[in-house]
């Protein structure tokens, strides 16, 4: 694991013990704002570029998707 995905592990666990009013919103956006972040460390443009698509998917589109998933499991 990269220093920096380690310490991004370390203060989202932090974050998550010390801000339980944070909501699931906050929490995935923060995510997929260091994901964005980690993509424009790739070499190649077509790189980041792929990078940034496979992690550009809105909150609400993430959870109309997981809600989906969720039911068809039930």
């Amino acid at each position: 694991m990269k220093n920096s995905h380690k310490i991004f592990v370390l203060v989202i666990a932090t974050a998550g013990v010390s801000l339980n009013a944070c909501t699931n919103q906050q929490m995935y956006d923060a995510v997929q704002q260091n994901r964005l972040y980690e993509c424009r460390n790739q070499a190649d443009i077509r790189d980041i570029e792929q990078c940034e698509r496979r992690h550009s998917m809105e909150w609400k589109d993430y959870e109309q998707q997981r809600q989906s998933l969720k039911a068809r499991q039930e």
